[in-house]
């Protein structure tokens, strides 16, 4: 008889029109799943998909004879808040979030995550070698001027272990950010890096609402927003005494020549950009601050589905 690891564990899944990934993700990942683990669970959380993902989901775990719990947002939220949706349902000891249905990494990677929770670690990420340009940009930022004193990279999946999943829960931050608070808890983490088998992956959220994400996450976690716009107010006079110096050039020396008409319009340009973007920042702060004073729920579920009612 086959050995199979005691702990229970639980899968929290995001997805946003993932109706055609569902199948083949189920299939893949019930295969490891079922035959490494004795107990486990499975957490869908639907971000007010449009694609028909919620009935997809329902349709291919009743063929497939699957127990599930679904969760249904009742609006769109974003990743971190839906799967925040999925880890307070979740009771298992070790608990696996997902980022995306698609599999573009050698599945039977989920078993060395697991196994490396038994040399002493809590959080164990699965991140690929490759990332997009603008993530790359976004996370040298982030490194940089970040509170945090540790790399932080995007990943496929994240294992927590019960005591740091429940120390994440326990934070109460309005803004999350699972990497960022990872770092609060303390715990060990380590990483295993993988190279992509196919080019599956897509990723569903739109650009505005990726810049927004980012913005949101280098103001909440970085002190760019303080360090930035003291860099530009130093530009700003190194570029104002530059002028000057020019001024007084063209005032004694340069007699009957007009002043520097272009030079200025190109300063004022430069300085009134930099005074709407540090505005700009401050508002995102102010915004942040009201977030966090209103007391409104994190998520709003619409409907559960759960697979005891098969």
């Amino acid at each position: 008889m086959e050995f199979k690891e005691k702990p229970f564990v639980s899968i929290v899944v995001y997805l946003y029109n993932s109706s055609k990934e569902i199948e083949a993700f189920l299939k893949n990942i019930n295969n490891i799943i079922s035959s490494k683990f004795e107990n486990y669970e499975y957490i869908f959380v639907d971000d007010f998909s449009q694609d028909g993902t919620y009935e997809k989901l329902i349709e291919v775990t009743k063929t497939m004879k699957i127990k599930v719990s679904i969760i249904r947002l009742a609006r769109k939220h974003n990743k971190e808040l839906a799967l925040l949706a999925g880890a307070d349902k979740s009771v298992g000891d070790y608990i696996f979030e997902f980022e995306t249905p698609i599999i573009d990494y050698p599945i039977e990677l989920i078993n060395e995550m697991y196994n490396r929770t038994k040399k002493g670690y809590d959080v164990v990420t699965l991140e690929p070698t490759k990332r997009a340009f603008f993530t790359k940009v976004f996370y040298f930022l982030f490194n940089k001027f970040s509170y945090i004193d540790y790399n932080v990279y995007t990943e496929r999946i994240i294992l927590y272990s019960r005591r740091a999943m429940n120390s994440i829960l326990n934070i109460n931050e309005k803004i999350r950010n699972r990497k960022a608070l990872l770092f609060l808890t303390g715990f060990m983490k380590t990483n295993i890096r993988f190279s992509s088998i196919n080019n599956n992956y897509r990723d569903t959220r739109k650009f505005f609402e990726k810049i927004q994400m980012a913005v949101e996450i280098l103001v909440s976690y970085s002190s760019i927003g303080t360090k930035l716009p003291i860099f530009l107010s130093i530009i700003f006079i190194l570029f104002s005494i530059c002028a000057s110096l020019f001024a007084v050039y063209i005032r004694y020396f340069k007699a009957g020549i007009v002043s520097g008409w272009a030079s200025m319009i190109i300063f004022l340009s430069i300085s009134f950009a930099g005074l709407f973007f540090i505005l700009g920042i401050l508002s995102e702060y102010i915004s942040k601050i009201l977030k966090e004073s209103i007391n409104i729920p994190l998520y709003t579920i619409q409907k559960m589905y759960s697979g005891n009612d098969l």
